[in-house]
């Protein structure tokens, strides 16, 4: 770093420090915290990592949409299964070949208002609701009236 570049940072240095010490709670260990950049001035090699409560979510990353990915889903809503044991707590294995594709964890209904929010009621079962086939995972088809994704 040049004579130039050196002063400059030796300014941003003093009117960091200037700032830092106008802060209400700015204190010798803050100071020398922040000038560092090591949270723990007395154990530089500690790293400080978020609570998992802390942690952002991003929409979108890790995320996987149990509608159009029922292989990606166990035990959910609209996930294969072969019987109960392999759905959650609530759910029901549906073994109906001809609607629930030889096995689904859904639950019990006798109207759209006992499912969940974006799944409607038909054959006493929950799918998926839908308005046209993309709606629907790759193999289902909207049926009904364009209501409820089914397998074929």
């Amino acid at each position: 770093m040049g004579d130039h570049g050196a002063r400059l940072m030796g300014l941003a240095l003093l009117v960091l420090a200037s700032c830092i010490a106008a802060l209400p709670n700015a204190t010798p260990e803050r100071e020398r915290q922040v000038a560092t950049g090591v949270p723990n001035a007395q154990t530089p090699t500690t790293e400080l990592k978020p609570e998992p409560e802390d942690e952002l979510e991003v929409p979108g990353v890790d995320e996987v949409d149990c509608r159009f990915e029922p292989e990606e889903c166990p035990g959910d809503y609209g996930a294969f299964c072969a019987d109960g044991t392999e759905c959650i707590d609530g759910l029901l294995c549906c073994d109906d070949e001809r609607n629930c594709g030889g096995g689904m964890c859904t639950t019990e209904c006798r109207d759209d208002q006992d499912c969940p929010v974006d799944m409607g009621c038909q054959h006493g079962v929950c799918f998926y609701a839908c308005e046209e086939d993309v709606d629907c995972a790759l193999g289902q088809t909207c049926e009904h009236g364009q209501t409820v994704c089914e397998w074929p």
